[in-house]
């Protein structure tokens, strides 16, 4: 005859043992308990990107006055991949897409590596700027502005959105990071995060310190805080005091 079931007169009913007496060991062949969504909360991993980009000193853009719907570059200094890359004036060095249609849309005056060099580009209306950029304005552009209406982008507003980092590389103003989203909520915000560097731009020695801060239930920061850029990371959550 088999041995019957001893069960609760309602789920989640009675236990097993108390705080204070508890069983000394407990061997079964399986075990089938919403636990294991516990488990999987403490200990989650993922992986992010951490990107450290941008402009040292000078690379204002202005809108030129004699080549149609065009934007030039003062020059300057900006840093991306580890290195600091100084960018000499250009002019007429990227062109402001035409809006056409009936509503207001912007775009990214931005520098990236092409080639060998180091260029101005512009995305297309609606776009923003690709990882691989160093941003440094947004235009926006009005309804019904094309080359025809507005040549010279009299009625463009250019807004700089320059990380403008003057101390480079000896100190930074403020240290990229990423907000990382748990995929499972924790209990509370006292869990622990390590990582794994998977790859970077730059030198080792410009590696710095990678670490988590501004932890919350639902997810943390990482924070690079020396030079190089494109950092990848594998984290690592876990939270042992239950």
């Amino acid at each position: 005859m088999a041995t019957r079931n001893i069960v609760p007169r309602a789920t989640g009913e009675g236990a097993l043992g108390t705080t204070a007496k508890k069983w000394g060991s407990i061997n079964v062949n399986a075990v089938n308990t919403s636990s294991c969504s516990l488990m999987a909360e403490v200990f989650q991993s993922g992986a992010t990107t951490v990107t450290n980009k941008g402009v040292i000193s000078g690379c204002t853009v202005t809108k030129s006055t004699t080549s149609i719907r065009s934007v030039n570059l003062a020059a300057g200094k900006v840093f991306a991949n580890g290195m600091i890359i100084p960018m000499p004036q250009k002019d007429a060095c990227a062109v402001i897409p035409s809006n056409s249609s009936g509503s207001s849309k912007t775009c990214y005056v931005y520098i990236a590596q092409s080639s060998d060099n180091w260029e101005v580009f512009c995305t297309a209306l609606g776009e923003s700027v690709p990882s691989s950029g160093i941003p440094l304005y947004m235009a926006t552009v009005p309804n019904n502005n094309t080359e025809i209406t507005d040549p010279y982008l009299q009625n463009v507003t250019l807004t700089s959105v320059i990380r403008l980092e003057p101390d480079v590389p000896m100190a930074f103003a403020s240290s990229p990071f990423v907000l990382v989203a748990l995929p499972r909520n924790m209990t509370s915000s006292d869990y622990i995060v390590t990582f794994d560097i998977v790859s970077y731009s730059g030198s080792e020695f410009q590696l710095g310190r990678i670490f988590a801060a501004d932890k919350a239930t639902n997810g943390f920061k990482v924070y690079v805080n020396g030079m190089v850029d494109n950092v990848q990371v594998q984290w690592y959550v876990s939270k042992l005091n239950l």
